[in-house]
C-alpha cells in the first residue's frame, strides 16, 4: 500500500482516495489496477497501459534486502565475539582502579 500511496501523491492525486479506489478495484478482482504516474490516474489494467515493473527491479530489491540482513548479522556476530568485560579491579583502600583518590576528612 505504500508504493501506490507515494505514486498517487507524487502524481498529484489524493493519496487516500486513490488507495480506496485501488482497494475497491482489487476487491472486484481487477488485480492489475494501479496508478499511472504519468497521467495521474488510477487505471484498471496497468498491463494494457504499458505500465510494467521490470523483474530487474524486484531482483535488486531482494538483493538489497539480503545484503542488509547479512550486514546486520555480521555486526551481531562482532558484538557477540567480543570478550566479556572484566569486573573493575579494586585499588588500594577499596578504591576502584582508575578513580580519583578519596579526599581526606578534616
Amino acid at each position: 500500500e505504500t508504493v501506490p500511496m507515494i505514486l498517487a501523491e507524487t502524481s498529484g492525486l489524493d493519496a487516500l482516495d486513490s488507495l480506496m479506489k485501488l482497494r475497491q478495484l482489487h476487491s472486484e478482482g481487477k488485480t492489475q489496477a494501479g496508478v499511472n504516474a504519468i497521467t495521474g490516474e488510477i487505471v484498471e489494467n496497468t498491463f494494457n497501459e504499458n505500465i510494467i515493473e521490470p523483474i530487474i527491479v524486484k531482483k535488486q530489491a531482494i538483493k538489497s534486502a539480503v545484503e542488509a540482513a547479512i550486514t546486520i548479522l555480521k555486526i551481531d556476530d562482532l558484538i557477540a565475539a567480543q570478550p566479556p568485560k572484566k569486573e573493575k579491579e579494586k585499588g588500594k583502600e577499596g578504591e576502584e582502579a582508575g578513580s580519583a583518590p578519596k579526599m581526606p576528612e578534616f
